[in-house]
């Protein structure tokens, strides 16, 4: 027992006197790291607290654009909804292009935001919504009034050498072997197909209670006016001399079956009426040898037009389900075309986009707006 503690001290005695001999040594490496400890601390918590006063910076400019796009998507809705036929048409959707609408406030989680509602083009709005810390500016459209093009159609465009063409074509598909003037618009129409079925329906209810003219040709000589407003059937019409066909000012042609136009030596005079083929159009090379606008040639089915010239009136031309063939053989076309299945320009004419004037066609601007809802066109945070 004695030799077992005897063992026990032998054991002890070299520890304690390491110990004593290691006495203090731990104190200058822990007053090194407490020196650090105190040069990094203060900076440490300076960055955290930068940090969290970042963080609730992120949050409230979070807030404040959240706030703005809530404005934006207010105003969308309130241009939807408008209605400028209205007994008091709201004021914070403008009716005139070039104007603002009535400047307006609304609460967004108890954040004020300015909207202010500006009429850009017949069918483009331009929407800006301010926050306390944020402004977006957005333009909103219904899909372009195609006429405002030179061209359109939702299939494709041929541009014939030799064919120059100065404005806009709007099209998925362009095939230019000619010159082209203008912007390639991607195609956004997505009011067409109801545009395309309302139209027949529009031009039919203006003639449906006058008298048909039942023959199936039409010859004249002289300076006449067409002496119906819709024919029974299909119509040819001819002049074997020198003559002028002209149409009842702002009035509608309604063919109800194809149109022919043959003979060189006449001209047609729209006066701003339109032509409504329920049916298809054809022409002889040259004829009429001369159109006089302003005015439409629309036909349900396929246009395959020579006339000699036109004058710088604007004409309309489309083919409701088929295909524009124009092929003016002398001077220059003024207006716009548009065609369903394509459309064509031969010959060596100049195609000239011009302001369209008024004209009996439905009213774009609110039939967009009835068909289509307004869609985000840009996006800009400032």
């Amino acid at each position: 027992m004695s030799r077992a503690g005897g063992n026990m001290e032998t054991l002890i005695k070299p520890l304690s006197r390491l110990i004593r001999k290691q006495a203090g040594g731990i104190l200058i490496p822990t007053l090194v790291m407490l020196a650090v400890g105190a040069l990094i601390i203060a900076p440490l918590m300076g960055l955290m607290a930068t940090g969290l006063k970042a963080g609730q910076q992120i949050e409230i400019g979070a807030v404040d654009y959240y706030a703005a796009d809530a404005g934006v998507e207010n105003a969308i809705w309130l241009i939807n909804r408008f209605d400028p036929e209205a007994e008091t048409p709201d004021p914070r959707v403008p009716l005139l292009v070039g104007y603002d609408g009535a400047p307006y406030s609304m609460l967004v989680d108890g954040d004020t935001v300015n909207i202010t509602i500006y009429k850009r083009n017949s069918t483009t709005y331009r929407v800006t919504s301010a926050s306390a810390g944020s402004t977006i500016v957005t333009y909103v459209t219904y899909g372009r009034n195609f006429l405002d093009n030179a061209i359109t159609s939702p299939s494709e465009v041929t541009i014939k050498p030799n064919v120059d063409v100065y404005g806009d074509i709007q099209t998925p598909i362009l095939d230019n072997q000619g010159d082209h003037f203008g912007n390639l618009l991607d195609w956004d129409i997505a009011y067409w197909d109801a545009m395309v079925a309302m139209i027949p329906g529009f031009y039919y209810d203006q003639v449906s209670a006058d008298p048909a003219y039942a023959s199936s040709s039409y010859e004249f000589h002289g300076t006449v006016t067409f002496p119906n407003s819709r024919t029974s059937g299909s119509l040819n019409i001819d002049s074997k001399s020198d003559g002028t066909l002209n149409l009842t000012p702002n009035s509608v042609l309604y063919i109800n079956g194809d149109l022919d136009f043959k003979g060189k030596n006449w001209k047609l005079n729209l006066n701003g009426a339109t032509i409504f083929v329920n049916g298809a159009l054809s022409s002889a090379t040259d004829s009429p040898s001369q159109i006089k606008g302003p005015g439409c040639i629309i036909a349900l089915n396929d246009i395959y037009f020579q006339p000699n010239s036109t004058t710088n009136d604007y004409i309309f031309m489309m083919s409701l389900n088929g295909t524009v063939h124009l092929q003016p053989t002398k001077g220059d076309f003024y207006g716009s075309v548009a065609g369903n299945t394509s459309v064509e320009l031969w010959g060596k004419p100049v195609f000239h986009w011009q302001t369209p004037p008024a004209l009996n066609f439905p009213d774009m601007s609110q039939f967009i707006k009835e068909n289509a809802l307004a869609k985000l066109l840009s996006w800009d945070i400032q």
